[in-house]
């Protein structure tokens, strides 16, 4: 209302000011009507009930309701109803799965403390408190396409809750609230709810084997994020320290600093397919479309630094056909404006733009997928061609052509070349440079409007759906099979070294330039976190990787008996949650091609 007196209704740029201004005090008012609703509701059902102790409840709701989140929030339970309120009438403005309720373990802390230390509150009651939150965010549906339905069957909503980490001035943030959503997680155990945990080395030992635990308790289920990676990803974005210190994961693990920066997930770019055109002349082996660029005959390339270069033409090329798309995506979201949720972002208000109008600062990402698959095809064709000279590309070629059948010599011997995943030099620092190369390209560029394009490796579940466009490769990867899963896991099956070199695989890419993160999913047999002291190291080799340039990873403590008894008798496991991609699902519900998926990741036994 202050920025609406000042107002010139004479000036066209304050006409449309003062278009956003009164649609937001709209939205205002229309959340209080909603949670008004509530309060009559519960109002109605305490005349009604005959129990006292309910009738207490539901009296206590009615008040609860009538004051949030209009007015503001002065107890732990009022601060966690105005967070859902929020939270649902944001949904309502403009539905997207990947909505974060950001850092509640430190902006609930105050209410929870003040409340403990006025004997108002146990942890008890705190705990009960968080977990019917959890119960509410399962209530979330997410409908979507038929054909999305398969690839990304399991309904992933996403809702993002952060926890730990570190605060704005660097200090360890964990508290016991962070303890408190750790145990609500394990009470309830469902799908929806994305429990996110930031793992510094400043924070206490117990808190990572405490998440850990819980993590196991649950198959999975948690997301651990290195707060090294991911705030030296933002400062590389421009970000200043202290604001990146704060930031929260959204959506499959978007780092983004909550109320200061948009930070759009943006599109998947078969990364792959590149080097399919590249190997083809600008042209699909499967369907026979040209969509590449000509760089000519793949034989003539007289050393692996001219193949690489050639890929990396090939992937700018790809790239700027994509920014058309991208751009025309953009510019069509400033017809749907979102002012409740600009209202909550500093700067919108003042300036009078929509968060959609770039409103605030404004990245959008482009999400690789199959960078494992092109690192390990690149080592075959380095190995095998330029270093060994046992093939010829044309061998490779006609291999290629064949579907990887005919040549049995020559498909071992691209087999045995070093796989990612293996802590194998050869083949991963192969898969470090292109993979920088291809982000510092993607970081000059601007979109729509000057908005900042960033890089990431998050597949989701669409490496099944661009497997189906992408031909045989040197890898030994045959056609129609699905892209290395999670976004940069080493391919399903081929990290036979270990947990640790998975790890130390993974860790030795440069991802901060990866500034809109990275996903790597690993499995591992339940008994090889089951006793205590080898759930002690394995939250050790958890912290190390966070250390030493790893950024998200996420897991399954399931083994493949049970995974495919589960496929033969789904009616015994109606209840078995896994760890899909970026979101959790029960597995019986999945699609087949999803399960499987899952299936072939490698299993370790131990850490």
């Amino acid at each position: 209302r202050a920025e609406q007196a000042k107002l010139d209704p004479g000036r066209f740029e304050d006409m449309h000011k003062g278009h956003l201004l009164r649609a937001i005090l709209t939205c205002y008012e229309a959340v209080k009507i909603f949670a008004g609703r509530y309060a009559a509701l519960a109002e109605e059902m305490a005349r009604a009930e005959a129990d006292d102790a309910r009738r207490g409840e539901l009296t206590e709701i009615a008040r609860i309701c009538r004051k949030v989140p209009y007015e503001p929030a002065e107890t732990f339970h009022e601060a966690l109803q105005a967070c859902w309120f929020v939270y649902v009438s944001l949904m309502i403005e403009g539905w997207g799965a990947g909505m974060s309720l950001g850092r509640a373990d430190q902006y609930l802390y105050p209410y929870y403390r003040a409340d403990i230390d006025a004997g108002r509150l146990t942890q008890d009651r705190a705990r009960e408190l968080l977990s019917l939150l959890f119960i509410k965010m399962n209530g979330v549906i997410n409908p979507q396409a038929a054909i999305v339905s398969v690839m990304q069957s399991g309904s992933p909503t996403m809702q993002g809750v952060t926890s730990g980490g570190i605060t704005n001035d660097g200090r360890d943030a964990v508290n016991e609230l962070s303890y408190l959503f750790l145990e609500a997680e394990r009470d309830v155990g469902l799908v929806n709810e994305d429990l996110v945990v930031r793992v510094s080395a400043q924070n206490p030992p117990a808190f990572l084997e405490k998440a850990c635990e819980v993590a196991r308790d649950l198959r999975g289920k948690l997301k651990f994020v290195s707060d090294r990676t991911s705030i030296q990803a933002l400062m590389y974005t421009g970000i200043p320290e202290e604001m990146a210190n704060g930031y929260i994961s959204t959506g499959c693990h978007n780092p983004t600093i909550p109320a200061r920066t948009h930070d759009i997930g943006g599109s998947s770019f078969n990364y792959a397919l590149v080097l399919d055109l590249l190997l083809n002349r600008g042209v699909s082996p499967v369907t026979g479309q040209k969509l590449g660029v000509d760089l000519g005959d793949p034989r003539d390339f007289g050393t692996f630094q001219e193949l690489a270069d050639a890929f990396e033409t090939e992937f700018e090329y790809m790239m700027r056909r994509l920014f058309y798309f991208k751009n025309a995506d953009l510019s069509l979201y400033e017809q749907m404006p979102c002012p409740l949720l600009s209202s909550f972002y500093a700067g919108c208000i003042e300036k009078g733009l929509d968060i959609n109008e770039n409103g605030v600062p404004t990245t959008h990402t482009s999400a690789f997928v199959g960078v494992p698959n092109v690192g390990d095809s690149l080592a075959a064709i380095k190995k095998t061609v330029y270093d060994d000279r046992s093939l010829t590309m044309d061998r490779i070629l006609r291999l290629m052509e064949n579907d990887l059948e005919g040549d049995d010599e020559a498909l071992y011997l691209l087999n045995k070349v070093p796989k990612f995943g293996n802590n194998d030099p050869y083949v991963d620092d192969i898969t470090r440079d292109v993979l920088a190369r291809s982000c510092d390209y993607l970081h000059t560029h601007r979109s729509y409007k000057g908005i900042r394009t960033t890089a990431a490796c998050l597949a989701m579940t669409i490496n099944m759906a661009f497997g189906h466009i992408v031909g045989a490769q040197p890898d030994g990867r045959k056609r129609d099979m699905p892209l290395s899963e999670g976004g940069i896991s080493p391919y399903q099956g081929r990290n036979t070294a270990g947990f640790t070199s998975t790890l130390a695989s993974v860790a030795h890419l440069d991802q901060v330039r990866l500034s809109h993160g990275s996903i790597l999913n690993v499995r591992l047999a339940r008994n090889a976190v089951a006793a205590p002291d080898k759930l002690q190291k394995f939250a050790e080799a958890l912290l190390t990787f966070c250390e030493t340039g790893g950024d998200l990873v996420q897991f399954n403590f399931i083994d493949s008996e049970t995974l495919r008894d589960a496929q033969v008798h789904p009616e015994n496991y109606r209840d078995l949650l896994v760890r899909v991609a970026t979101y959790s699902a029960y597995y019986v519900e999945l699609s087949r091609e999803l399960q499987d998926d899952i299936i072939r990741r490698f299993e370790f036994d131990r850490v």
